[in-house]
C-alpha cells in the first residue's frame, strides 16, 4: 500500500512538471479531469508536439509587444497619402506663366505629312496644316532647319484661339530646327524701279501673300528671334489682314521685296509689306523694308487699338537715276499710311525706328477719315523725303489727341515738314526736332522740355544744337543720334541707332 501511494506521488510530480513545461511553451492545456482524492489532474494520452518554425506565409495575428518603458513610443511623422501638406506662402512670380498647349503640332518638309503630331509625322508645308484639328491653346511648331528652312506656300490661318488660350505658331527652338523660317513667294521677276524703261514683263505664278489672316482672333505668330521668320517675293502683300481679325500678335518677322510690277506711265513697283486691318493687334520686332509700296498700309473698314513696338521700317535701295529718292518713290512710299476706314483710333508706336528712305514716314488721315488718339513713345524718325510726321483732318472734323514723348525727328533732307498736324489736342514732350518745318496751324500744342535745331515754323522747345556725332545729307545714311549738348541730353529717343534696337534681348 505504501509502495503504491509512493508511486502515485511520483507520477503526479512528473505530470505536474510536464504541465508546467507545456504552459511555458505557450500551450493552454486543459486537464481532462481532476482526481477527487489527490486533487491532481488526470491526463488521457496527451501527445506533446515538438514546436516547429513558423512559415513566413503565416497569417497568424502576432501578439502585441509593448514598447520598452525606457524608450518613448515614436510619434507618427508620415503624411497620409491622401493629404497634401499646406505650402509656405511665397511671393507670386513676376514673369508671365508659360501657356501649356493643349496639343503641339509640327510642320516640316522632312515629315511624312500624316497627322502633324510629331516631327516624323509632321505636315510638310504650310498649306498642309489640318486646321479643323487646331483648337484654342494649341501650339504649331515650324521647322527652321539647322540654319534655314524654305516654305513655298502661304500661311493661311483658318482657326481662332480664345482669350488666355491663343493659337500659337512658333519657329521651333529645338537645336537643329531653330534656324530661320523663310516663306518664299516665288515671284518670277525682280520688282522694277520707278519708270524703269528696260523692264520686261514676265508671267509669274507665285504666292499672292506670304501670310493671310481672315476672320480669325487670338493668334500669335513668332519667329522667336530677330528675323526668325522672313517673307519675301510674294506678288501682292507680305502679310494681309482681313477687317474681321482681332487680337493678332506678330513677332520677330522680316518682310521685304514683296509686290508686283504695274504699268502706269511706265513700269513701277507696287504692293505692301503689310496690309493692315482689324482690332487689338500687336506688332513687335518687325523689320519691314524695300517692298513695292508702303511698309504698312491701311485703308479698310476698321483699325482700332494697335501697338507697334521694337520695330524698324525703312527703304534702303536708292533709285539708280535719282539718288536722293528710293527705287519706289513714285508710289508715294510710306513707313505707315492710313488713308481710309470708318473707325481709326488708339494707334501706339513705341521703342521703334521709322526710316530712312520713305516719301512720308508717317501719314495718317485724309478727307475720308481721322486718326485719333495716336501716341509715339521713344521713337527715332528718320529723313522722310517730303514729310516725316503728317496728320490730316477730314473736311468736317479735326484730328485730335496725339502725343509725342521722347521722340527724335531727323528732317535734315525733308523737303517740307518735320511735323504737320492739322488738328486739335497735341502734346510734345522730352523730344528733339532736327531740321524741317514744324506746322501745327489749328491749335496751341502742349509742349515741355523739348529741343529743336535748324527748324522753321513754330517754337516747341529750346533752340539748341543737339551735337549729334554727324548728320549726313545722304537720305539713306544712318548716323548715331545721341545728343551731346547739355541742353539736349536726356531728351529724344534712347534708341540712337539700329544697333541699339537690334541688340536688345
Amino acid at each position: 500500500m505504501i509502495v503504491l501511494e509512493f508511486r502515485r506521488l511520483i507520477l503526479n510530480i512528473i505530470l505536474l512538471g510536464l504541465m508546467v513545461l507545456v504552459i511555458s511553451c505557450g500551450e493552454n492545456v486543459e486537464p481532462e479531469a481532476i482526481d477527487e482524492v489527490s486533487g491532481t489532474a488526470i491526463l488521457e494520452d496527451v501527445e506533446i508536439e515538438t514546436p516547429t518554425a513558423v512559415s513566413p506565409t503565416t497569417t497568424s495575428e502576432p501578439t502585441h509587444t509593448p514598447f520598452p518603458t525606457d524608450t518613448p513610443a515614436p510619434t507618427n511623422t508620415a503624411v497620409p497619402p491622401t493629404e497634401t501638406p499646406i505650402p509656405i506662402e511665397t511671393p507670386l512670380p513676376t514673369v508671365e506663366p508659360t501657356l501649356i498647349p493643349r496639343q503641339t503640332f509640327y510642320v516640316s518638309p522632312s515629315g511624312n505629312n500624316e497627322d502633324g503630331l510629331s516631327w516624323e509625322t509632321a505636315w510638310q508645308e504650310l498649306d498642309q496644316i489640318d486646321w479643323p484639328q487646331i483648337q484654342p491653346s494649341d501650339l504649331i511648331l515650324l521647322d527652321g532647319g539647322e540654319e534655314q528652312m524654305v516654305y513655298q506656300t502661304t500661311l493661311t490661318v483658318q482657326a481662332s484661339g480664345e482669350e488666355g488660350a491663343p493659337i500659337r505658331i512658333h519657329v521651333s527652338e529645338e537645336n537643329g530646327r531653330n534656324g530661320q523660317v523663310i516663306i518664299d513667294g516665288n515671284r518670277a521677276y525682280p520688282l522694277p524701279y520707278c519708270f524703269q524703261e528696260d523692264f520686261e514683263e514676265v508671267e509669274s505664278d507665285g504666292l499672292r501673300d506670304g501670310m493671310l489672316l481672315e476672320d480669325v482672333a487670338w493668334i500669335e505668330i513668332d519667329g522667336r528671334q530677330w528675323r526668325g521668320i522672313t517673307i519675301y517675293g510674294a506678288e501682292v502683300h507680305g502679310i494681309d489682314f482681313n477687317p474681321n481679325t482681332d487680337h493678332v500678335t506678330l513677332r520677330n518677322i522680316e518682310i521685304y521685296d514683296n509686290g508686283f510690277a504695274k504699268f502706269e506711265e511706265g513700269w513701277i513697283p507696287n504692293g505692301t509689306g503689310i496690309t493692315l486691318d482689324g482690332t487689338n493687334h500687336q506688332l513687335q520686332r518687325l523689320i519691314i523694308h524695300d517692298n513695292g509700296h508702303d511698309a504698312i498700309q491701311s485703308g479698310g473698314e476698321t483699325l482700332d487699338n494697335l501697338t507697334i513696338s521694337e520695330s524698324w521700317f525703312y527703304n534702303g535701295i536708292p533709285h539708280p537715276e535719282i539718288s536722293e529718292q528710293s527705287v519706289n518713290y513714285c508710289t508715294h512710299t510710306d513707313a505707315f499710311q492710313i488713308y481710309g476706314g470708318e473707325v481709326v483710333e488708339n494707334i501706339n508706336i513705341e521703342d521703334s525706328i521709322l526710316g530712312p528712305g520713305f516719301t512720308n514716314t508717317i501719314i495718317f488721315g485724309d478727307k475720308a477719315v481721322n486718326v485719333n488718339q495716336v501716341s509715339f513713345d521713344n521713337v527715332l524718325v528718320l529723313k522722310g523725303a517730303e514729310n516725316n510726321l503728317s496728320a490730316h483732318s477730314t473736311a468736317t472734323l479735326d484730328v485730335k489727341e496725339w502725343s509725342f514723348n521722347q521722340v527724335t525727328v531727323i528732317s535734315s533732307n525733308s523737303a517740307f515738314n518735320a511735323i504737320t498736324f492739322k488738328g486739335d489736342a497735341i502734346t510734345i514732350e522730352n523730344s528733339i526736332f532736327y531740321g524741317g518745318h514744324i506746322n501745327i496751324p489749328n491749335s496751341e500744342p502742349i509742349v515741355d522740355n523739348n529741343c529743336q535745331w535748324n527748324t522753321t515754323g513754330i517754337t516747341i522747345g529750346e533752340e539748341s544744337d543737339p551735337e549729334f556725332v554727324e548728320v549726313e545729307a545722304d537720305p539713306f545714311s544712318i548716323e548715331q543720334y545721341e545728343p551731346q549738348s547739355e541742353v539736349c541730353k536726356g531728351k529724344g529717343s534712347s534708341i540712337f541707332s539700329p544697333e541699339d534696337l537690334l541688340n536688345r534681348d
